[in-house]
């Protein structure tokens, strides 16, 4: 009966009778030492951010190194958005910034109430909450949010009722 063995630099399940010389490793101490650089003409359809960085080839979490900083940044599966962030940061790197379209965010919205308005709108919210068995949050979403400000500035919605009359 053959016996398996599970190797400390392959990571594989080799059969007793099999040696290790068959099959090529790199041992931790290489593979902790060892860093490649991503040229960009081999990066076609990559992300041009591997220009500024190197890849670790460490044993560990992946990492990926500035060339400009010799900075050491985790990189889970090697993805770029930190990369990215980095370099537009720490290096003003116009072309990394995000493209993201930054709407006003539905807290930034101002809505004048008076004290006396803002705490019936708190109780209404309250006794919706517990009465629908809804969470806190659902007032803080912005549908809601723009519903409600609708409503205070006399924008109603006919009903469907209404409108085949």
């Amino acid at each position: 009966m053959k016996t398996c063995r599970r190797t400390t630099d392959s990571r594989s399940v080799l059969p007793d009778d099999e040696s290790l010389d068959n099959f090529p490793s790199v041992s931790t101490a290489e593979q902790s030492a060892t860093t490649i650089s991503v040229q960009p003409e081999t990066t076609t359809g990559k992300s041009n951010v591997w220009v500024y960085f190197e890849r670790s080839l460490a044993v560990g979490p992946l990492k990926a190194k500035c060339t400009l900083y010799q900075e050491d940044l985790l990189t889970p599966n090697y993805a770029t958005s930190s990369l990215k962030r980095h370099l537009f940061q720490r290096h003003d790197l116009k072309q990394f910034a995000s493209k993201e379209v930054s709407s006003p965010s539905s807290s930034s919205i101002s809505v004048n109430l008076s004290k006396a308005e803002k705490q019936k709108l708190d109780s209404l919210a309250v006794d919706a909450i517990i009465k629908d068995s809804r969470a806190f949050g659902d007032f803080q979403k912005s549908g809601l949010k723009k519903l409600i400000d609708a409503l205070r500035h006399g924008e109603f919605f006919c009903h469907r009722r209404e409108e085949l009359s």
